[in-house]
């Protein structure tokens, strides 16, 4: 495993499936690049009535590490990520994004087929920070 470079850090985006107010969200994740993270969920944030909460958390360089090397060994940042060409329609969506060693690497929100169990482990990982 190589070290994690400075610039890392990770961005998780997450929209539920088409509803109507006040059940429609969209959850984001940052993750670094200095040892913290925020989590901001937005419930119907174009609604008269949406609202929009924020919550930061710290972390350790060790749990930055970790998260780094999990990526790494999913491949996540040697993959050649390919959008699924027949896309669900009105169902959710994750899409993940990694900057490394300067380079930003994003996993679309619906991967081909073959590269779905890589994509899925890959966000378990970030979750499993938050």
């Amino acid at each position: 495993m190589s070290p994690r470079p400075p610039d890392f850090a990770v961005e998780l985006e997450q929209v539920s499936p088409p509803l109507p107010w006040p059940h429609a969200w969209r959850r984001k994740v940052r993750i670094g690049p200095a040892p913290q993270g925020d989590v901001t969920l937005a419930v119907d944030a174009e609604a008269p009535r949406g609202r929009v909460w924020t919550l930061s958390f710290a972390l350790y360089d060790a749990h930055l590490d970790w998260l780094f090397g999990a990526l790494e060994h999913h491949q996540l940042l040697a993959t050649e990520w390919r959008d699924r060409p027949d896309v669900n329609v009105g169902g959710g969506a994750e899409r993940l994004s990694v900057l490394a060693h300067g380079v930003r690497v994003v996993v679309p929100a619906f991967v081909t087929e073959a590269q779905a169990a890589q994509a899925s482990a890959a966000r378990t990982a970030v979750e499993a920070l938050v």
